[in-house]
């Protein structure tokens, strides 16, 4: 992350530093021997929120450490906005140079009764619009203030207020800093139509592995007494590599899902991998050390951390039966290693689809000075993955329903 590495320890000062804190957090015993950080950065403004946190864990120590800082200064970005560049209007008062809400991922009628925090949105409605950047055609074009920060708007939102399609990385252009906050979008929705749908396409045998990183994350998983177990949902429309990690403990109820998009495939393993045990970890240890409070009830789960608390601690282990892993072809990992693609294919499937990619450079003036970018990038039409009860006013999750002719898993997501 360009001059990030070098200038670690001068940002981290409990009372004067940008970074509050920056603190490796060793594995509980018993869980997997992953590197693993906290980030902790005070903000600028008081807005009701204390701190702001970002946590990273990898094979690699210093992608660990970057990875927590990272996050955390994808958040602190996203919560500084210039009030002046905010315009309040209808849908209808500036069409021409706006996206239309109600073309947007989110939660239909009789469900939006059922959701407090939520208000329905028509093109009548009065909202606060942000100028973003329109990726493939290069123009502008104003998306509602919800959809780009990690602030609280000054009304009901229509859509929850969450960091999906945030990323940090190394400048002076945003070009990689986009990529990375596609690719969490393109994962998030393909991990909504993999629950939605109950569909995987294979099985990975990982038994010939040669890449080093990924035989050593097995063989963490193993001294762990964890079994793990591999499968694509990629989506054949975007076409971009998608892979989930199932990981279990032997002998003990409770499963977790761990989750990577990227245009390499065996990144996408490794990191996929990474995602999985430690998440895992993470969540056992706030549980059976921590004491942190796990939903008995589906209706108790409200945040995003409920999800998968509720599942880890075997609620329903039952689901998996639904996904029918066991009758998934089973390819051999080194059969996968031509699947990777280019940005150039991503954008021309988005393009066929008709789907649209806005950004926002969120970039911060102290975060530009350690040559960093932070964007948020959006993209309106691909499945969503929310805090609450699934987003269906979306014509791509009634496509794939129907294209697969099933019936939706509405019971709640297990993803953090």
């Amino acid at each position: 992350m360009s001059q990030l590495p070098l200038l670690l320890n001068e940002l981290v000062d409990e009372r004067a530093g940008l970074l509050k804190y920056l603190t490796k957090l060793d594995p509980k015993p018993g869980m997997p021997s992953l590197h693993r950080y906290l980030c902790v950065i005070k903000p600028l403004v008081d807005y009701g929120i204390n701190n702001i946190s970002g946590s990273g864990f990898s094979i690699n120590d210093e992608q660990a450490k970057l990875a927590a800082v990272g996050e955390a200064i994808e958040r602190y970005s996203s919560r500084y906005f210039n009030p002046e560049e905010l315009i309040t209007s209808t849908y209808l008062d500036i069409k021409d140079h706006a996206f239309n809400p109600t073309h947007v991922t989110r939660h239909n009628h009789d469900q939006y009764a059922e959701v407090d925090h939520l208000q329905p949105v028509e093109e009548s409605s009065t909202l606060n619009w942000v100028k973003t950047m329109d990726y493939l055609s290069q123009g502008s074009v104003y998306l509602p203030f919800e959809l780009v920060y990690l602030f609280p708007s000054e009304y009901k939102p229509f859509r929850d207020i969450i960091s999906t399609g945030l990323a940090c990385a190394p400048g002076p252009d945003t070009e990689t800093a986009i990529i990375g906050g596609l690719n969490e979008c393109i994962e998030r929705d393909a991990f909504v139509l993999f629950w939605l749908l109950r569909k995987a396409n294979f099985k990975i045998d990982l038994k010939q592995v040669k890449d080093t990183n990924i035989k050593q994350l097995i063989s963490k998983a193993t001294a762990a007494h964890l079994t793990i177990e591999l499968f694509d949902i990629t989506q054949a429309d975007l076409n971009v590599p998608t892979v989930l990690t199932l990981v279990k403990r032997r002998g003990k109820s409770g499963f977790y899902f761990g989750c990577a998009t990227n245009f390499n495939y065996l990144t996408t393993i490794k990191k996929s991998l990474e995602e999985g045990l430690g998440g895992y970890g993470a969540y056992i240890e706030s549980i059976e050390y921590y004491n942190t409070k796990v939903p008995d009830f589906k209706r108790e789960i409200k945040q995003l951390d409920d999800h998968p608390l509720y599942y880890i601690s075997g609620k329903n282990d039952e689901i998996l039966e639904d996904f029918m892993f066991e009758k998934l072809e089973i390819i051999n990992i080194n059969n996968l290693l031509n699947r990777d693609i280019t940005l150039s294919a991503v954008l021309q499937n988005f393009k066929t689809l008709n789907y649209n990619v806005f950004y926002k450079d969120l970039t911060t003036l102290d975060i530009n000075e350690l040559d960093l970018k932070v964007v948020k990038v959006i993209c309106p039409e691909l499945a969503f993955l929310p805090a609450g009860p699934p987003m269906l006013n979306c014509p791509r999750i009634e496509t794939k329903r129907k294209m697969f002719n099933v019936d939706l898993n509405l019971e709640p997501h297990p993803f953090p």
